[in-house]
């Protein structure tokens, strides 16, 4: 063989022809044992779990069952997507290294008070799709190095002032696809390093005026714009940046003559006449009140507004009308009323509200009118007018009421009250229309009076009131067979009343 002299490899078999069929029985058994080998240890990992690896990085701190984890970049990753949590306090384990922290597709209603304090090194965190309603004052306390927060895919409705306090290194916020139709002036003060922001397809008419400071990018697309003044800072914001910074076009909803319309083609001085194109920003920082100065009346009326909120009208004190009218408000915070001392006219007819209780009138010591028909009022709790001693005229009328809670007049100045067209069977004299003392109007048409004895003491009530004007006034009582008195007729429970309205 000639080349075995060049080659060291082949020179044990130099001179030795026949050694070439042992040396590939050799091989061949090698072989088979090598895959044996390979074949064992590929079923050795199907039947043993271990954790996902990625670049060889080893997992140097505990995981937590049922969730996974794996190690990336030198960053700790816990998946904890779909496991049916319904509660952070579920997750017990604590991680003493910066890590990631998965929980998309679970079912947390509501994010309770320090419910992060254990999970302190976070440094992103993931919260998407959880059916998400409500976060308490104080929820994100302890992540303090926390530097992306997912919330998309919620049934968030605000943020409050309050909603992310302890997220001071926050640098992402992603929160759309929820159903936010208010964001509280204070609700990113303190979030001074965020620097992207996702709020597309929410239910948002405009955004707090600081809120532009340190954004490099925001994400506004798909909300009800309600293109006024307020919203001149945004404009403004938006004419400073680089076109492809914002996802998507910011397109007026209200009011209807720029509906459809995208807000970077609108001149500040159309968006608010009271403003020029050539106006600057002032030379140094200056606070502008977010109302009139000393307005007296504010007509809301015809809007879509849901919910009233405490500070929705801190800065209104000097109003002495309220005009809320033919909005869909169905909820109305206690102490909402709370900063309108001066009010002498509340107007909330033609709304959603269900339920009135003391708490919603708390402040309104002044007020002297309050329409309240065309809503849904089942229930009026015990004594809900009695904070408003100068109340003067109340309007029910066309709503769902079956009945009237004791005191539910005491303390009050009444002088003419509207009850028709609800679905009372009778009214109670004692506790109730006893405390009537200053009544001039009283209207009760068009309620499906049961006509039997329960009812006597409301018309005798009548009786007594003279100088009342009544409508729906008791004119006559009868039995089916003819006329009667109304002993007679209570004996029988057959007492019919007939009510008609006083030309």
């Amino acid at each position: 063989m000639p080349g075995c002299a060049k080659n060291l490899s082949c020179k044990p078999f130099c001179n030795q022809p026949h050694t070439m069929k042992p040396s590939t029985a050799e091989t061949l058994h090698r072989g088979r044992m090598l895959w044996i080998i390979l074949l064992s240890t590929i079923a050795l990992a199907w039947t043993t779990p271990i954790p996902l690896i990625e670049d060889s990085e080893e997992i140097d701190e505990p995981c937590f069952d049922p969730c996974y984890c794996e190690v990336k970049e030198s960053l700790f990753h816990i998946h904890c997507d779909n496991k049916g949590f319904i509660n952070i306090s579920q997750i017990t384990e604590s991680w003493s290294r910066p890590f990631k922290l998965y929980l998309q597709r679970n079912s947390m209603r509501k994010l309770y008070t320090n419910s992060f304090l254990h999970l302190n090194n976070a440094v992103s965190i993931n919260l998407g799709n959880n059916a998400l309603q409500d976060i308490q004052t104080g929820a994100f306390n302890g992540l303090r190095v926390l530097k992306r927060l997912y919330l998309h895919e919620n049934k968030l409705d605000i943020f409050r002032n309050d909603t992310f306090l302890g997220l001071e290194s926050l640098e992402y916020l992603q929160a759309d696809y929820n159903v936010i139709k208010r964001i509280e002036s204070g609700a990113f003060r303190n979030l001074s390093k965020l620097r992207v922001l996702i709020l597309n397809d929410n239910l948002i008419p405009m955004l707090p005026t600081n809120l532009f400071k340190s954004l490099m990018e925001i994400q506004l697309e798909e909300n009800p714009w309600n293109c006024t003044c307020e919203i001149v800072q945004l404009k403004s914001w938006l004419e400073r940046i680089p076109y492809t910074a914002l996802v998507g076009d910011i397109t007026c909803e209200t009011p209807f003559h720029f509906h459809g319309k995208d807000l970077r083609e609108i001149k500040r001085s159309k968006l608010c006449p009271m403003l020029s194109d050539s106006e600057t920003r002032p030379p140094i920082p200056i606070i502008c009140p977010t109302g009139p100065l000393n307005a007296k009346k504010l007509y809301l009326s015809g809007n879509l507004i849901q919910k009233i909120y405490r500070s929705d009208f801190w800065n209104f004190s000097s109003l002495d009308l309220l005009h809320l009218g033919n909005n869909r408000i169905s909820y109305v915070q206690d102490g909402a009323f709370i900063n309108l001392p001066n009010l002498k006219s509340l107007y909330l007819n033609g709304n959603d509200i269900e339920r009135l209780t003391p708490g919603m009138f708390r402040g309104l010591q002044s007020l002297h009118y309050l329409y309240f028909e065309y809503n849904l009022i089942r229930e009026i709790q015990p004594a809900a007018f009695s904070l408003m001693p100068n109340l003067k005229l109340l309007f029910l009328n066309d709503n769902l009421l079956r009945t009237l809670p004791t005191d539910a007049f005491a303390g009050t100045s009444l002088a003419r009250l509207n009850l028709r067209n609800n679905h009372f069977l009778y009214l109670p004299v004692a506790g109730v229309l006893e405390h009537l003392n200053a009544i001039v109007q009283i209207d009760l048409k068009l309620n499906p009076w049961d006509c039997t004895c329960d009812l006597v003491p409301l018309k005798q009530w009548i009786e007594t009131i003279s100088s009342v004007i009544v409508v729906g006034d008791v004119l006559k009582l009868k039995k089916k067979e003819g006329w009667a008195t109304v002993e007679e007729d209570c004996s029988s429970g057959s007492l019919l009343i007939l009510w008609h309205t006083r030309a």
